[in-house]
């Protein structure tokens, strides 16, 4: 397993929450009470700001309709696809991993937009 930042695989993990919980139609109020956080505790889940311990990430799962593993499957995908797309945004650039120059570029916020388009496109390959 590559050893990935806190703070990338709390985004990564957050925005395929929140893109989940979206194509679904479940507000955030009504999906926190399904998985028993509170909306502003989901609200920071979703933004990445912190993560959710393993009882709640298994309740979301539960609540999205997936395993546990299928949730780990789409975050890891999404992190790969991430990890791409810094590589080719870094490209020729020395240092450490492509997610590490790309943060120190762009910040978080510009990965956060990779992130976002990494995630749109596996949500998209998701069939209802």
């Amino acid at each position: 397993m590559k050893k990935t930042d806190p703070r990338v695989y709390r985004l990564v993990l957050g925005k395929v929450v929140a893109a989940l919980r979206k194509k679904r139609g479940i507000s955030q109020q009504e999906f926190a009470g399904n998985i028993g956080v509170s909306q502003p505790t989901l609200s920071r889940i979703e933004r990445g700001q912190t993560m959710p311990d393993a009882l709640v990430h298994r309740r979301i799962a539960y609540a999205l309709g997936i395993s546990s593993g299928q949730l780990n499957t789409y975050v890891d995908d999404a992190l790969e696809r991430t990890t791409n797309a810094a590589a080719g945004a870094t490209k020729g650039k020395q240092g450490a991993s492509p997610l590490a120059l790309a943060l120190g570029i762009a910040g978080f916020v510009g990965l956060a937009g990779l992130v976002v388009f990494a995630v749109a496109a596996i949500i998209d390959e998701i069939e209802d």
